[in-house]
């Protein structure tokens, strides 16, 4: 358990240079698909927005930080805790 820094998420969500280009894309095509007007073409800024709700939300409180190693780690790891 520990409390996260609003400089420790962004950096984590943010080690892959190429994450908000695509997130802000995937989210882009999100408000198209819906029928919706998205608030910006710019996926920087699209994930500007995600970023900053991520930080108030993830540093809110405690989080439980875990290392997960392996191919499908993470989608392994919660089918197990279904269980």
């Amino acid at each position: 358990m520990m409390m996260a820094t609003a400089d420790l998420i962004e950096k984590h969500y943010t080690l892959d240079p190429e994450w908000r280009r695509i997130t802000g894309r995937k989210v882009y095509k999100g408000y198209l698909s819906k029928g919706l007007t998205p608030p910006s073409n710019d996926p920087y800024e699209l994930t500007a927005r995600i970023l900053k709700v991520l930080v108030s939300y993830m540093t809110a409180g405690p989080i439980l930080a875990i290392v997960l190693e392996g191919a499908h780690a993470v989608r392994l790891f919660a089918a197990r805790r279904r269980h």
